[in-house]
Formats: structure tokens, C-alpha cells, sequence
């Protein structure tokens, strides 16, 4: 598999590691978009994703 028909793979589906909850799995997929869009750092990313993977538990 080459590095385009990995990136043709990633824009068709969405995986986080051990991380079998739909809700879950699509909320951290928002929290992703968001981020983007709003230019956060990873830092910031982090701890908002945490924050939300706690509130989800």
C-alpha cells in the first residue's frame, strides 16, 4: 500500500486506538474538525479532547 491509497483510506473512515464507542468515536471526529478550524494547538487539542473522553466515561 502506497502513501496516497492510505490517504484515499483516512478521508473514508475515522479510527481512533481502543476506542469501540460510536458516540464517543464521533464526538473526538468533531472535536478533530473543530480543532482544524479553529487553529488550536495540539496542546490545546489534548486538553480539550481529554476533557472530553473523561466526561464521556
Amino acid at each position: 500500500m502506497n502513501i496516497e491509497q492510505v490517504a484515499a483510506e483516512h478521508t473514508q473512515a475515522f479510527t481512533v486506538a481502543n476506542m469501540m464507542d460510536v458516540d464517543r468515536l464521533l464526538a473526538i471526529r468533531t472535536a478533530v474538525n473543530e480543532a482544524i478550524q479553529q487553529g488550536l494547538s495540539l496542546r490545546e487539542f489534548r486538553k480539550q479532547v481529554s476533557t472530553l473522553i473523561r466526561a464521556t466515561a
